[in-house]
């Protein structure tokens, strides 16, 4: 069977496997504890093509690539049933166990047997605190359909290993249960590479074409007189070791080459594709037309049935968001949702949704700093710092906008009383408008049904970060407090872009008009905001240090109903691209079909119907990566630009039928950026940012 073993780290290193002070251990894992940026270059473990071969990309169960064997569901009726036919891993086996510290320093790596001899075992428990938790090698480590907790630093998922709760290629084996994973580190560092965990693969494997060893090319360039010499073996070292590298995360997870990560939650049924909206049919103007979702042209769209890959849209789609049945204003209990869009079995008790806005009243750049947001209701516990931040926010917000009723707003189902009808938990307290407008051009005239949006938050599978007000966070660490770019302990670094104003054109208009931080200002510790239920928290960098999901080359990654919490860290620790849902570089997961077991079975890389919200830095991000699939999901509320195309140069990726909800500027307001939170790039300044940007 597969074997399971616990192992230790050195309590002040977040780097897996590591070792006191800067190196690589025997795993061929990167470490460095102590230096503000110590980028290593050599040693990495696998890195020949023999090594490569030996652990091909391990198919998930259920998969059709899997004809016999374990990964073959049978007759099972459900996920439970299905893993029960394997060991349980019995944590109390493990050298070190402490029930008492509930395995808080222990690091459970799960690989196949020295035959290669892959056989999963699965983990059941309602409650597992450990370090870390690494697949691979062919290891196999399921989840156990029960409600359960795990909390985590990191996971690394590489080298043939699965990790897998669910099989998505059988609706009756979704996961059932609530499965509720939290990363929890607050030791940062500072803003460069602090402690993190890295791949066994070098980084000729994770960045094919980048070569470490030196060619010692020099070459002269000469330009009005002026004699510059370049050393191409120190431009290559300075790029392998800041962009091509092998590093994983500080907080979170990281799936690396052949690593395969599923997780694929029971969400409501399908609702029927029924074409997009379009006002391409036109009338005279003695005649109206109203366009609705059925009259909608659609002979350039997939036909219901056929290939929907093919047409970039699907036949149905689960229910994740819907157009409202009706006007809903302050005061009312119920939600009507429009029948059209509403599944079968719809959403649940308990469950969380958001309803959009369509405000009336916009502000200027002049307007007290409230520009262009509209009320935010975040439906926080009655209880908390953060419901009465929230009040406070919106009556500062109401000064300005007191003949508006509009708002975004978060609501909770108290009762599903149809498919159609729900009883809220609480009484709205916005308007939400539906309606008909008129839309002319000259002669011609079409009446368009607009209105607002009822979209789902949760899913019975939560990733999110645990946040804090302790331990530092950045800056935490006695050799790093002291370099040039930090402030005290616990302060923040300054940002890459902080100079910005300095190279834009008229900067001080500018700087009026964004309130953008001087290089010069004094460095703070961040404040905690209502809007990401942090108020309650002392201010930090822990108050937005959020966990990161980065899904790298060769990777193989279904999160299918994820609702994702809290993650992404925001750009004030001065490392930038730390997002919640991050496909770093990842190349062309279904083209390129090498080191698998089948190549007529390919890597995959989407991310589906999935909540996304109270997000640190956007929703999705796609970098150097081709061929993803951006589905049905929804975000609410992140810094930035919601779902981003970071180099412009991304080829067939598909985004389809998602929605995004609030995305925010980065300009540091007292309503909706009160701590503040830097942006990545200068576009994240914009008046009011973007939910889709596909070209940095």
């Amino acid at each position: 069977m597969a074997e399971y073993v616990n192992e230790f780290m050195s309590v002040r290193s977040m780097g897996y496997n590591g070792v006191s002070g800067v190196g690589i251990d025997a795993w061929g894992n990167f470490v460095d504890e102590s230096k503000y940026y110590k980028p290593i270059l050599k040693g990495y473990g696998i890195r020949t093509k023999d090594a490569m071969l030996r652990w091909p990309l391990t198919y998930p169960a259920g998969h059709p690539a899997h004809e016999s064997g374990w990964g073959v569901l049978g007759a099972t009726a459900n996920w439970q049933e299905y893993v029960n036919d394997f060991d349980k891993i019995n944590l109390t086996s493990l050298d070190g166990y402490d029930e008492a510290a509930r395995l808080e320093g222990s690091v459970l790596v799960v690989e196949a047997t020295g035959a290669d001899v892959t056989v999963p075992v699965v983990l059941s428990r309602s409650a597992t605190r450990l370090l870390g938790i690494v697949v691979r090698r062919g290891g196999v480590l399921f989840m156990d359909d029960i409600d359960s907790e795990l909390d985590l630093h990191f996971m690394i998922v590489e080298s043939g290993g699965l990790f897998q709760a669910s099989a998505r290629h059988s609706a009756a084996h979704h996961f059932m249960s609530k499965l509720v994973i939290t990363y929890e580190h607050d030791q940062w560092g500072d803003g460069g590479n602090a402690p993190l965990t890295a791949s066994q693969y070098s980084v000729e494997v994770l960045h094919p074409g980048v070569k470490l060893e030196p060619t010692y090319v020099v070459y002269h360039v000469k330009n009005n007189g002026t004699t510059t010499t370049y050393n191409v073996s120190k431009q290559v070292r300075d790029f392998s070791g800041a962009v091509a590298n092998n590093h994983g995360v500080a907080k979170g997870l990281a799936v690396f080459f052949n690593g395969n990560y599923q997780l694929n939650a029971v969400i409501p049924g399908g609702v029927r594709y029924a074409g997009t909206w379009s006002v391409d049919r036109t009338c005279p103007s003695s005649q109206h037309c109203r366009m609705d979702v059925r009259e909608t042209v659609r002979e350039a769209e997939a036909p219901l049935g056929e290939d929907e890959d093919a047409y970039h849209v699907a036949a149905e789609y689960p229910m994740t968001w819907a157009r409202l049945g009706r006007p809903h204003y302050v005061g009312d209990w119920y939600l009507v949702l429009n029948a059209e869009d509403c599944s079968h079995d719809g959403w649940r008790t308990d469950e969380r949704l958001v309803l959009t806005a369509a405000p009336t009243q916009f502000a200027d750049r002049d307007t007290d700093s409230f520009t262009s947001a509209p009320r935010i209701w975040m439906d926080h516990d009655p209880n908390s710092t953060a419901y009465r931040d929230n009040e406070k926010a919106l009556h500062d917000h109401d000064r300005h906008f007191s003949d508006d009723r509009a708002g975004v707003e978060v609501v909770t189902v108290q009762a599903a009383l149809n498919r159609t009808t729900y009883l809220l938990r609480r009484p709205l307290r916005f308007d939400h408008y539906v309606g008909i407008e008129r839309l002319s051009n000259h002669d011609q005239q079409a009446d368009v049904h607009v209105g607002t949006h009822a979209a789902l938050l949760t899913r019975g599978i939560v990733v999110r970060s645990a946040l804090s007000g302790s331990g530092g966070g950045c800056n935490n660490l006695a050799s790093q407090v002291d370099h040039p770019r930090n402030g005290g302990e616990g302060f923040v670094v300054e940002n890459n872009e902080d100079d910005i104003d300095s190279r834009l054109p008229n900067e001080r208009d500018i700087s009026h008009c964004m309130n953008i931080p001087k290089t010069t200002r004094t460095l703070y510790p961040p404040k905690p905001s209502w809007l990401h239920d942090t108020s309650h928290l002392v201010a930090g960098c822990n108050t937005l240090f959020g966990a990161e999901q980065k899904f790298r080359y060769g990777a193989s990654v279904s999160l299918d109903g994820v609702e994702m919490r809290q993650l992404g860290t925001a750009p004030n620790f001065g490392r930038l691209g730390t997002y919640g849902v991050h496909f770093h570089v990842a190349g062309y997961p279904r083209s390129f079909t090498g080191y698998l077991r089948n190549s007529s079975h390919t890597r995959e890389l989407r991310v589906v119907s999935s909540g996304i919200w109270m997000s640190f830095a956007r929703y999705v991000v796609v970098h150097g990566t081709m061929e993803t699939l951006v589905r049905n999901n929804v975000g609410l509320l992140a810094c930035g630009s919601g779902y981003f195309c970071e180099d412009g140069t991304e080829l067939d990726n598909i985004f389809d039928h998602n929605t995004g909800i609030s995305t925010l500027s980065t300009i540091a307001n007292p309503y909706w950026n009160p701590a503040p939170m830097f942006s990545f790039v200068s576009t994240d300044y914009s008046v009011m940012s973007t939910f889709f940007w596909f070209k940095n």
